[in-house]
């Protein structure tokens, strides 16, 4: 029997590994067939309920995979960080960008997890839930999200903007 904090251990990672398979699961299939979001929310947001802290879990991976893209705001320097110190792969991380990828496949694949994430917005699961959903996960982020990402010069100039809001009114 393992001991308690090993077990409280695994079943943290066993969340982490289902939550990143579940984004890498709407970078590929999401991409391909748009309306594969909508089921995937569904797993998704059904096991946030069952499981709360996997609502913790999700966002940071989702933050991970797509970068200052889950919150629609540029991402800015840390205290004592210049911009000089940062190292290519970091700026990319930031950027939810990845080294081996094309600006296509890094829109495809970013437009993807936000899709899943906003269908998990909207999800109506008709459950007597007793606790609501992590802030990340409640609708009225939605508008929020849209909201600055409206707001934000440098980042509606890049493509990658303008596919999320296609993504994000398209449902």
């Amino acid at each position: 029997m393992p001991k308690q904090d090993d077990a409280q251990n695994l079943h943290h990672a066993l969340l982490a590994s289902f939550a990143k398979a579940v984004i890498a699961q709407a970078e590929t299939e999401v991409t391909a067939h748009k309306a594969q979001a909508k089921p995937l929310a569904r797993v998704a947001v059904a096991l946030i309920i069952t499981y709360p802290a996997l609502g913790d879990i999700f966002w940071a991976r989702f933050v991970a995979r797509a970068g200052c893209w889950m919150a629609g705001v540029e991402p800015s320097l840390l205290e004592g960080e210049q911009a000089t110190s940062l190292s290519d792969k970091e700026k990319r991380k930031r950027w939810g960008a990845r080294q081996d990828e094309g600006l296509e496949e890094k829109m495809m694949r970013l437009s993807g997890v936000l899709r899943l994430y906003f269908h998990m917005l909207f999800v109506s699961m008709n459950l007597a839930v007793k606790d609501p959903l992590p802030l990340p996960f409640r609708p009225g982020r939605f508008w929020m999200y849209m909201a600055q990402l409206l707001n934000n010069a440098p980042m509606l100039g890049r493509a990658v903007a303008a596919e999320i809001i296609y993504g994000g009114s398209s449902f």
